[in-house]
């Protein structure tokens, strides 16, 4: 995903709003390193492709929890789709 070319406020929204806090710690991390133009996991001079859609359709995955147990994990499968507007 091109993360510099997803406007600020739209990215701060989704990540404060996200249940999971360890996708909320990675995403302000990334913020942090859009801010201040530095970062090995973000490709800070992102171009939108000559062909690029206006949306960009995140859909699905899957998310691991840690049972009641030391070794009992529980693993469910997400349904949502999560749209993104990439010309705000």
């Amino acid at each position: 995903m091109r993360f510099p070319l997803i406007p600020s406020k739209l990215l701060q929204g989704c990540t404060e709003r996200l249940p999971d806090t360890s996708l909320q710690i990675a995403l302000r991390s990334l913020q942090k390193d859009l801010l201040h133009k530095r970062g090995s996991l973000v490709n800070l001079t992102a171009q939108p492709r000559e062909s690029a859609k206006k949306h960009v359709y995140v859909i699905g995955g899957s998310r691991k929890e840690l049972g009641s147990g030391w070794k009992q994990l529980s693993e469910s499968t997400l349904d949502t789709v999560v749209c993104f507007d990439t010309f705000l």
